[in-house]
């Protein structure tokens, strides 16, 4: 596979991946019989639910190897979403004690969930070892102006702790703590436009952390460990899904957890076209970024070669996905959209992808004065331009049946689209 992000450097205020585009998958098949929420591994319900890999380092770096095995299991049923999380730990510990304390400043466990996959209305829960929950709801990634929610709670959720050892006592060697959510449903609805309970086959995008800070025994009490320097060491950011990046908040680069029924298949799901063509419209949208803050606004001119500069996945991958595609850009906005002829996918300047059904349809756009005026010939020039002609506005529309290879088949301003970012799309 084409590494599609190595050697770009990251902007310190846009967070984007750093490596090739390669979440990992999990079958969550439906439980027999709902478990019980208690923290304690052995429910017979978990028995039916593999574990996932073993977390690895945020980046993906496979020289940062953990040094503790984090890994979780799922199930799922007419209630809820259920999730067993194991986190090996020889040092238990944890002090904050009020609901949506900020977690991530402690040793914890947590959960990053957004069903329509579209990068926005995302869920955050945190979680430390005496079960204080911090549940938030994201607008958007914070790269993109998002703000976290903090008044969003899970409504109905069940969660509990289970330690094998003791909190906050380093007199003694612990083993583990174990973390079980129920999500119900009925709360998850209130971020996703798609069906919940959700069908045998749907996918989601899911990913979890842990947050491990370095301690050491301070006369029986934990204290955090300082470096040479005298500042205080950062934690580790272990992962399901590697991030490519030490930020959580690339939900693009998040896990997918494929809902099925009650049979356990050998292998995880397999990555589709379409997530490759999501990827694919995902460097689009960092390209795009990178133009702004050079230029201070989008390009609508350079797009048209916008793949040259910024590799993409192996365009077999989501070949089908360039039957149709369009452009529409301005200086403060911009959408991509693909079709294989049955769905359109679509990107905009906030990196939300929209899943729309139908193919891309002709830009529809009515003579103009001045359009009526032209010959034939000016005409038949235009259509079979093989580059695409700036407007007075300095605006281009551009639809294609190949987003790679092919020259436009029509130019047309914003003003003659009316400013309509959607016209392309059904």
């Amino acid at each position: 596979m084409t590494a599609v992000l190595t050697g770009l450097e990251s902007a310190a205020a846009f967070s984007r991946p750093q490596t090739e585009y390669s979440p990992r998958t999990y079958q969550c098949v439906r439980a027999y019989a709902s478990p019980q929420i208690d923290g304690l591994p052995e429910d017979p319900a978990w028995q039916n639910a593999e574990w996932t890999a073993d977390f690895v380092d945020i980046t993906g770096d496979g020289e940062l190897a953990p040094g503790l095995r984090t890994r979780v299991k799922m199930l799922w049923d007419d209630q809820a979403f259920y999730i067993l999380a194991e986190l090996e730990e020889p040092d238990i510990q944890a002090s904050l004690t009020d609901r949506d304390s900020v977690i991530y400043r402690e040793n914890d466990f947590e959960l990053f969930i957004d069903p329509d996959m579209d990068n926005h209305m995302y869920g955050e829960l945190e979680i430390n070892a005496l079960g204080t929950v911090w549940d938030l709801l994201l607008s958007r990634p914070y790269r993109d102006a998002g703000e976290a929610i903090n008044g969003w709670d899970i409504r109905g959720l069940r969660a509990a702790v289970s330690l094998d050892g003791t909190v906050n006592d380093p007199s003694d060697a612990d083993s583990s703590w174990t973390v079980e959510l129920a999500l119900p449903w009925e709360s998850l609805a209130e971020i996703t436009s798609g069906t919940v309970p959700p069908i045998a086959g749907d996918r989601w995008h899911v990913n979890f952390s842990r947050v491990q800070y370095y301690s050491f025994d301070n006369g029986g009490s934990y204290e955090r460990s300082s470096g040479e320097d005298g500042d205080l060491l950062p934690p580790e950011n272990w992962v399901w899904s590697p991030q490519g990046v030490v930020a959580m908040h690339c939900p693009e680069m998040w896990g997918i957890v494929e809902f099925d029924g009650g049979i356990v298949t050998p292998q995880p799901p397999g990555l589709t076209s379409e997530d490759y063509a999501r990827h694919a419209l995902m460097c689009m949208y960092y390209w795009q970024q990178d133009y702004r803050a050079e230029h201070g606004e989008y390009s609508s001119k350079k797009v048209e070669h916008w793949y040259d500069a910024y590799p993409l996945p192996e365009v077999d991958r989501f070949r089908d996905w360039l039957l149709q595609d369009a452009i529409w850009a301005s200086p403060g906005q911009f959408r991509f959209s693909m079709s294989d002829g049955r769905h359109t996918l679509s990107i905009d300047e906030t990196g939300r992808i929209s899943k729309f059904t139908g193919a891309l349809r002709p830009l529809e756009i009515g003579p103009t004065a001045e359009d009526a005026m032209a010959t034939e010939a000016d005409t038949e020039q235009l259509t079979e331009s093989p580059e695409p002609v700036e407007t007075e506005e300095g605006e281009l529309v551009r639809s294609s049946t190949d987003g790679r290879n092919n020259p436009p088949e029509a130019q047309a301003t914003a003003g003659q689209i009316s400013g309509m970012v959607n016209s392309s799309i059904q």
